[in-house]
Protein backbone atom coordinates (compact mmCIF):
# COMPACT_ATOMS: atom_id res chain seq x y z
CA UNK A 1 0.00 0.00 0.00
CA UNK A 2 1.58 3.38 -1.18
CA UNK A 3 2.27 5.72 1.55
CA UNK A 4 -0.13 9.05 1.91
CA UNK A 5 1.33 12.63 1.46
CA UNK A 6 0.06 15.28 3.61
CA UNK A 7 0.93 18.82 1.64
CA UNK A 8 0.97 22.04 3.50
CA UNK A 9 -0.10 21.28 6.98
CA UNK A 10 -0.22 24.13 9.07
CA UNK A 11 -0.40 24.28 13.10
CA UNK A 12 -1.79 27.51 15.07
CA UNK A 13 -0.93 27.94 18.68
CA UNK A 14 -2.05 31.15 19.56
CA UNK A 15 -0.70 33.92 17.43
CA UNK A 16 1.87 31.49 16.18
CA UNK A 17 1.55 29.03 12.66
CA UNK A 18 3.62 26.74 12.07
CA UNK A 19 3.24 25.25 8.78
CA UNK A 20 5.39 21.89 7.79
CA UNK A 21 7.17 20.61 4.47
CA UNK A 22 5.36 17.81 2.82
CA UNK A 23 5.22 14.97 5.25
CA UNK A 24 5.62 11.35 3.94
CA UNK A 25 3.13 9.19 6.37
CA UNK A 26 4.04 5.56 6.84
CA UNK A 27 1.87 2.36 5.59
CA UNK A 28 -0.86 1.51 8.27
CA UNK A 29 0.73 -1.57 10.34
CA UNK A 30 -0.63 -4.69 9.20
CA UNK A 31 -3.69 -6.12 10.97
CA UNK A 32 -2.97 -8.49 13.61
CA UNK A 33 -6.50 -10.03 13.29
CA UNK A 34 -7.68 -11.45 10.16
CA UNK A 35 -10.03 -9.49 8.31
CA UNK A 36 -13.30 -10.94 6.94
CA UNK A 37 -16.07 -9.51 4.58
CA UNK A 38 -18.41 -7.39 6.42
CA UNK A 39 -21.20 -9.12 7.82
CA UNK A 40 -24.71 -8.36 8.88
CA UNK A 41 -25.52 -7.88 12.58
CA UNK A 42 -26.92 -10.64 14.69
CA UNK A 43 -29.96 -9.58 16.61
CA UNK A 44 -31.52 -13.12 17.16
CA UNK A 45 -31.45 -16.79 18.06
CA UNK A 46 -32.67 -17.66 14.16
CA UNK A 47 -30.29 -16.08 12.54
CA UNK A 48 -29.04 -19.18 10.55
CA UNK A 49 -25.60 -18.44 11.64
CA UNK A 50 -26.48 -19.28 15.28
CA UNK A 51 -28.94 -22.04 14.23
CA UNK A 52 -26.45 -24.17 13.12
CA UNK A 53 -23.72 -26.10 14.78
CA UNK A 54 -20.78 -24.53 16.37
CA UNK A 55 -17.89 -24.26 14.08
CA UNK A 56 -14.92 -22.74 13.57
CA UNK A 57 -15.72 -21.41 9.88
CA UNK A 58 -17.76 -18.07 11.54
CA UNK A 59 -15.31 -15.55 12.42
CA UNK A 60 -14.51 -14.93 16.24
CA UNK A 61 -16.67 -11.78 17.06
CA UNK A 62 -19.56 -13.52 15.09
CA UNK A 63 -19.71 -16.97 17.16
CA UNK A 64 -18.95 -14.80 20.38
CA UNK A 65 -22.23 -13.17 19.72
CA UNK A 66 -24.18 -15.74 18.77
CA UNK A 67 -23.00 -17.10 22.44
CA UNK A 68 -24.08 -14.35 24.02
CA UNK A 69 -27.41 -14.77 22.64
CA UNK A 70 -27.64 -18.55 23.69
CA UNK A 71 -26.25 -17.33 27.37
CA UNK A 72 -28.89 -14.60 27.87
CA UNK A 73 -31.59 -17.37 26.65
CA UNK A 74 -30.15 -19.84 29.48
CA UNK A 75 -29.06 -22.10 26.57
CA UNK A 76 -25.89 -22.99 28.31
CA UNK A 77 -24.70 -25.91 26.25
CA UNK A 78 -25.07 -24.19 23.12
CA UNK A 79 -23.63 -20.74 24.35
CA UNK A 80 -20.31 -23.21 25.33
CA UNK A 81 -20.01 -24.06 21.84
CA UNK A 82 -19.82 -20.85 20.66
CA UNK A 83 -17.84 -19.35 22.95
CA UNK A 84 -15.55 -22.33 22.53
CA UNK A 85 -15.23 -21.69 18.95
CA UNK A 86 -14.34 -18.20 19.51
CA UNK A 87 -11.80 -18.94 22.58
CA UNK A 88 -10.05 -21.55 20.42
CA UNK A 89 -9.56 -18.75 18.05
CA UNK A 90 -7.98 -16.26 20.44
CA UNK A 91 -10.92 -14.22 21.32
CA UNK A 92 -10.25 -12.92 25.04
CA UNK A 93 -13.66 -12.51 26.49
CA UNK A 94 -14.81 -15.40 25.48
CA UNK A 95 -11.92 -17.11 26.99
CA UNK A 96 -12.90 -14.98 30.15
CA UNK A 97 -16.29 -16.20 30.17
CA UNK A 98 -15.10 -20.16 29.28
CA UNK A 99 -12.97 -19.60 32.67
CA UNK A 100 -15.91 -17.79 34.61
CA UNK A 101 -18.75 -20.60 33.73
CA UNK A 102 -16.62 -23.66 34.11
CA UNK A 103 -15.04 -21.77 37.76
CA UNK A 104 -18.81 -21.88 38.67
CA UNK A 105 -20.52 -19.22 37.01
CA UNK A 106 -23.99 -20.39 35.90
CA UNK A 107 -25.47 -23.77 35.51
CA UNK A 108 -22.46 -25.40 33.93
CA UNK A 109 -20.09 -28.52 35.61
CA UNK A 110 -17.38 -27.15 38.12
CA UNK A 111 -13.99 -27.82 35.97
CA UNK A 112 -11.68 -26.43 37.89
CA UNK A 113 -8.77 -27.19 35.36
CA UNK A 114 -10.42 -26.05 32.52
CA UNK A 115 -11.42 -22.16 34.64
CA UNK A 116 -7.88 -22.03 35.42
CA UNK A 117 -7.08 -23.00 31.47
CA UNK A 118 -9.48 -20.91 29.99
CA UNK A 119 -8.49 -17.86 32.40
CA UNK A 120 -5.35 -17.92 31.68
CA UNK A 121 -5.35 -17.72 27.75
CA UNK A 122 -7.65 -15.01 28.38
CA UNK A 123 -4.95 -13.30 30.63
CA UNK A 124 -2.53 -14.28 27.81
CA UNK A 125 -5.04 -12.66 25.75
CA UNK A 126 -5.23 -8.99 27.47
CA UNK A 127 -8.07 -10.04 29.68
CA UNK A 128 -8.35 -8.45 33.12
CA UNK A 129 -8.98 -11.60 35.22
CA UNK A 130 -9.97 -11.85 38.97
CA UNK A 131 -8.89 -15.97 39.44
CA UNK A 132 -10.46 -16.19 43.36
CA UNK A 133 -14.19 -15.40 41.74
CA UNK A 134 -13.37 -18.34 39.51
CA UNK A 135 -12.97 -20.19 42.90
CA UNK A 136 -16.21 -18.43 45.35
CA UNK A 137 -18.57 -21.09 46.42
CA UNK A 138 -15.88 -23.58 47.11
CA UNK A 139 -12.27 -24.08 47.32
CA UNK A 140 -10.21 -25.52 44.60
CA UNK A 141 -9.36 -29.38 44.85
Amino acid sequence: MPAAVLAGVCITAGAQQTCLPDYQMPPPPPHAHRTSAPRAPLAHLDDPRCAAQPNAGLDRLAAYHCAQLYDAAGRLEEALGWYSVAAEDGYGPAQKRLGNLYGGEGEVERDYARAVYWQRRARESGESIDLPHVFMGSAPP
